[in-house]
């Protein structure tokens, strides 16, 4: 008898605990699971990976006053980088000898050139590019001359380095993992002479005497086209599609391009959109490019000095 009451005892007592334990959990109202949600998903969107494939890097919008950053390579405070428009620009020369990059730069303030490692680089204020072992970079902000120094994006060095590099925005610091470097893929191999042929061709038919920018976003047009199910795969398949282009059907597109539609075929094809997205283009009071009178059934998504660049409504 007393063994068998000892274990209805120790029953009772094992019970009570495990309610105190259950009642003692917090208990959230649907409010406190979507802060709790919220709270998750800004301490996932405070950190930029630079170096994205996709070519979408996330730039997260700034909302303080700060107008720099500092950069690290592992635990090592390296420089700082200015916020122009909420990207984060570095001193090139210094940010490469941070990475370990050999070579040896010449920085006037109005342009760079680096010669001598596994990098060759040019690059000339205000430009909207420069060029890496060959290779046609956009800047969208330019670049800049910042305290006498050529200063360019982290990203796009990211780029040309392969570094691995992280923004911290909780701990509001830029860095840069230790390990080996992956220097950008030589232009020579990386571009199809038969794409930039013709790809600049139908940019110097179309724009010849434009704006870098506007040629680069008539490439642009040619590219989303490719990369279009509803259109041919390839660069000369787009360009001479039957009734296409009408600078294929009076001929246009065989005079000689200068360097000019060159520098924007090869942007267009190291992916970047300055079309944002379009695959038609038409100048006010011309007929939409596929032949289609005016612009109607079409949305205008941006538009590049005269040209307005248009994807279907």
């Amino acid at each position: 008898m007393k063994s068998r009451w000892l274990e209805r005892t120790l029953a009772v007592v094992c019970a009570l605990v495990l309610t105190a334990a259950v009642m003692s959990k917090p208990v959230f109202t649907q409010a406190e699971a979507a802060e709790a949600s919220l709270e998750a998903e800004a301490l996932e969107e405070s950190y930029v990976i630079f170096g994205d494939d996709s070519g979408d890097a996330a730039q997260l919008e700034v909302t303080d006053n700060r107008t720099t950053v500092p950069y690290y390579v592992g635990e090592t405070e390296y420089g700082e980088c200015m916020l122009i428009d909420g990207t984060p620009y570095v001193n090139v020369a210094a940010f490469l000898s941070a990475l370990g990059v050999g070579g040896t730069a010449y920085d006037s303030g109005s342009s760079l050139t680096l010669t001598g490692g596994v990098l060759t680089m040019t690059a000339e204020a205000g430009a909207i590019y420069f060029i890496c072992n060959d290779r046609y970079l956009y800047v969208k902000d330019g670049v800049q001359s910042i305290d006498g120094s050529i200063c360019l994006p982290v990203e796009a060095l990211v780029k040309c380095t392969g570094a691995s590099v992280t923004w911290d925005r909780v701990e509001w610091r830029i860095t840069v993992e230790e390990g080996e470097l992956s220097p950008l893929t030589e232009g020579a191999s990386y571009y199809s002479e038969t794409d930039v042929y013709w790809l600049s061709r139908v940019i110097y038919a179309e724009a010849g005497g434009q704006s870098l920018a506007a040629q680069a976003a008539i490439g642009s047009v040619v590219m989303n086209r490719v990369a279009d199910e509803a259109f041919p795969n390839t660069v000369y398949e787009v360009i001479f599609a039957k009734n296409q282009f009408d600078v294929v059907i009076n001929g246009m597109v065989y005079m000689t391009p200068d360097e000019t539609a060159e520098i924007a075929a090869k942007l267009a094809l190291e992916g970047y959109d300055l079309a944002s997205g379009a695959t038609y283009f038409t100048r006010e009071g011309d007929d939409v490019d596929d032949g289609v009178t005016g612009e109607e059934g079409y949305d205008c998504v941006t538009q590049v000095e005269d040209i307005r660049f248009l994807v279907p409504a």
